[in-house]
């Protein structure tokens, strides 16, 4: 049987698999004890590979959770980023549509001035 000196003996305790009660059971069903502990330590290994704990739950909760801080951080600071571009461009945009309607109006009025001057 696994004592507390086999090298899985911990691994045996940190999860929800009773090895010894496996063990039992394959003694029980005619298995010899190499043959019990080889299918425990087997089985004890695949639940520890495949089952995450609750520790592994909360570590995983903690850094999804520091993750999104992080990203939602980032979206804030490049959305002001975004914000600050978008309103200079807009001022830039104003500025040059200001001064094309200048223009405009100044070629609009040079054009009904020649309009209305009397034929020579």
């Amino acid at each position: 049987m696994l004592g507390t000196g086999h090298p899985y003996a911990e691994l045996m305790t940190a999860i929800a698999f009773d090895t010894l009660k496996f063990v039992k059971r394959l003694k029980e069903a005619g298995f010899t004890d190499q043959q019990a502990e080889a299918l425990a330590v087997t089985g004890a290994e695949l639940v520890e590979d495949n089952l995450a704990t609750k520790r592994d739950l909360k570590d995983l909760e903690r850094v999804v959770t520091r993750d999104t801080k992080e990203i939602e951080a980032a979206l804030t600071r490049d959305m002001k980023e975004l914000e600050a571009t978008l309103k200079h461009d807009m001022k830039g945009l104003e500025a040059a549509l200001k001064h094309d309607m200048k223009e405009l109006e100044a070629a609009h009025a040079r054009h009904e001035s020649t309009r209305n001057r009397p034929a020579e």
